[in-house]
């Protein structure tokens, strides 16, 4: 550990809920040469630890790979990550964005409120939808037309995801509670407009 802290680059790869106790604890062993990379899914709660826990020489960037082990599978050529500086040199930092690039990948830059407000919808809404759809089994069915053959496969990505994961998407994003909230809110609505009576037989 004390090695790999006084690495050029060190890219954080933990669950979100370790970060602030691992920042806690090692912060003195990195090299204020080297520049720490984030790359957790959420990020105003990273953000506030760094600030809170790093020495003020250590330099830092926040990443976030918008793919996983299933949709980065085949290469990473045409994928996204998100970027946002932090407290890094111009030089380190762009040669951290070099480096994305010759991998193929797309660059968003996106402060740490963007960034979670818009991984609300595309993890949050999207993980609570997938672990239902597993609920009820929609692998299950014979025939899936495109749409459910689409649910199926989103559902599948998102089971593929670790619990711990999936629990941290909701306690470390700002904005969870409103998507919870939200699609409650629109299900009813949509259920509340069907007709009296529906699945009985006429």
């Amino acid at each position: 550990m004390d090695e790999a802290l006084k690495k050029d680059y060190i890219v954080l790869t933990i669950p979100i809920r370790e970060i602030k106790n691992f920042i806690a604890a090692n912060a003195g062993k990195i090299s204020a040469a080297s520049v720490l990379v984030d790359s957790a899914s959420v990020k105003s709660a990273v953000v506030e630890w760094y600030e809170k826990y790093l020495p003020k020489d250590v330099r830092y960037i926040f990443s976030h790979p918008l793919f996983g082990p299933d949709s980065g599978s085949q290469g990473l050529a045409g994928l996204s990550i998100t970027l946002f500086p932090g407290k890094v040199d111009y030089g380190k930092y762009k040669l951290f964005v070099t480096l994305m690039e010759k991998l193929g990948l797309n660059i968003l830059t996106l402060t740490p409120k963007e960034h979670d407000f818009q991984m609300a919808y595309n993890l949050n809404l999207i993980h609570l939808l997938g672990r239902a759809l597993d609920k009820m089994n929609i692998a299950s069915i014979p025939l899936k037309m495109n749409a459910l053959t689409y649910l199926n496969r989103m559902s599948h990505y998102v089971v593929n995801d670790s619990r711990i994961l999936f629990e941290d998407f909701f306690a470390y994003n700002p904005f969870a509670g409103k998507i919870i909230m939200d699609l409650e809110r629109e299900l009813k609505n949509v259920i509340d407009k069907l007709p009296t009576g529906y699945g009985e037989e006429k």
